[in-house]
């Protein structure tokens, strides 16, 4: 239908005044008044499309004007309710997934501070540092490294 094709507001709300024009000596109006209702309904909802269509063919009706100023008022309260709740959604994923990350990195540096704990017990029991090496797979560099720590304590 004409109505569901607009995408501009005025497009939509000339387009609606025209078939207003057309049929309004149509025994059938009612109908057609009905179709285009219905057709608002989907794209803005029951209230909203019942305003437009008590502005159009109601006793306000006549005024372009108004009906599109209506209209575009509308399609910003929706986009601004749409907007608010997509923020909040994507806090929600942005919240869970910086749980999942922040436990996935804490498990990580869990892991290697076991590692650099049981490196250190090794190497203070006089482990030889190839095992030492080859069972925890620290460099060199880094028992080395462990080896200063220990010496300074």
């Amino acid at each position: 239908m004409l109505i569901e094709k607009e995408r501009n507001t005025k497009d939509l709300v000339r387009t609606m005044f025209e078939i207003k024009e057309k049929i309004q000596n149509d025994k059938n109006k009612e109908v057609v008044y009905t179709t285009m209702e219905l057709a608002l309904n989907k794209k803005f909802g029951t209230k909203v499309a019942r305003k437009i269509m008590e502005k159009i063919i109601g006793k306000e009706s006549g005024d372009m004007l108004a009906v599109e100023e209506m209209v575009l008022k509308e399609n910003k309260m929706l986009r601004d309710e749409g907007r608010k709740i997509g923020i909040s959604e994507g806090k929600k994923i942005g919240i869970s997934e910086g749980k999942k990350i922040g436990i996935s990195e804490g498990k990580l540096i869990g892991i290697d501070e076991g590692i650099i704990r049981v490196a250190k017990e090794m190497l203070k029991n006089g482990v030889d540092d190839e095992y030492v090496e080859k069972y925890t797979h620290l460099s060199k560099e880094k028992i080395e490294k462990l080896k200063k720590e220990i010496h300074k304590m």
